[in-house]
């Protein structure tokens, strides 16, 4: 078995937990399976505001009626990241907000190491999904 990485922090706790990993010598995969239209990270209130980007007495900033955030929240956030990993995590202006920026660089020659037992199969199963191509006009 390899070894057990625990979440921790309450922001970008994903991001810490891949760094955890990556940091003892095991690959991350990240993939996208299905993928929909949403609005960004704060551009609404809901989800997860209340517990995780509220701050008594703070003001949703907003440029416009599309551009909503929490700016003490969003700079908390990638402080915490930036305190965890300090060395590769920095906290800087992105996507019109305060953001993190994550160097991955030192990971990139970790390679996938399958388990000795793991058989892949030749032909994938797709799960009885099949492909559509849509588009608006040939739907009513």
């Amino acid at each position: 078995m390899g070894k057990y990485f625990l979440w921790r922090e309450r922001y970008n706790e994903d991001t810490i937990l891949s760094l955890d990993a990556m940091g003892n010598g095991y690959a991350t995969i990240q993939f996208n399976a299905f993928l929909q239209g949403k609005a960004g990270t704060q551009k609404l209130k809901g989800g997860n505001t209340e517990v995780f980007y509220a701050v008594k007495d703070a003001e949703w900033k907003s440029d416009d009626e599309q551009e909503k955030y929490n700016e003490v929240s969003t700079i908390r956030k990638s402080l915490t990241l930036q305190k965890v990993y300090p060395k590769i995590a920095k906290v800087l202006y992105r996507f019109n907000r305060p953001h993190h920026l994550v160097d991955y660089s030192k990971y990139q020659p970790i390679p996938l190491r399958l388990k000795k037992s793991t058989v892949i199969p030749a032909m994938p199963n797709e799960y009885g999904m099949e492909l559509v191509t849509w588009n608006a006009s040939s739907s009513k």
